[in-house]
């Protein structure tokens, strides 16, 4: 059998009383290709938020173990830069950074965060105008987030200690 790249057992995420998600059990395996479908307000997102370590299950939850790391047991900001994740949902965290230039847009995702909270060097600059160049906007450098099309929000890239949304 190959390698679990992904487990969630009885898995359960409640807000304010109410259960979004409910007891899921789910494996991935490396090499394995997934599509999560549901009815709207099913709990897709809502599950994809928990692999993502961005939302977090109702305590007393199974385990989750994302690229072999067990949350709550881990440093979730390295787990992080290793998720690479394409949505609305982290499109719709943005929203509060509409002020936001390309470039910091981009060097925020050095530290998969949204928003600069990290001090940043003159390499990381660099490698972040090469992603841009790289996705054929690099005259957006300078631009806010506000100004862009929803084209010029979309390319995403995964890789070398980044998670990049380009918005």
């Amino acid at each position: 059998m190959t390698e679990k790249i992904i487990s969630l057992q009885d898995v359960t995420v409640q807000r304010s009383g109410k259960k979004l998600v409910k007891n899921v059990n789910w494996e991935i395996h490396k090499g394995e290709h997934w599509g999560v479908l549901g009815l709207n307000g099913s709990g897709k997102t809502t599950l994809l938020k928990v692999i993502a370590g961005s939302m977090w299950p109702k305590a007393g939850s199974g385990p989750v173990d994302i690229l072999g790391n067990r949350y709550g047991k881990t440093y979730m900001p390295d787990v992080k830069k290793q998720i690479g994740w394409v949505s609305q949902a982290v499109e719709q965290q943005y929203e509060g950074h509409i002020q936001a230039s390309a470039l910091d847009i981009v060097l925020s995702g050095r530290h998969a965060s949204i928003g600069l909270y990290e001090p940043v060097t003159e390499a990381d600059v660099e490698k972040a105008r090469e992603l841009l160049a790289k996705f054929r906007i690099a005259h957006l450098e300078d631009e806010p987030l506000a100004h862009f099309s929803q084209g010029e929000r979309r390319p995403y890239l995964q890789g070398h200690g980044w998670q990049i949304p380009v918005l």
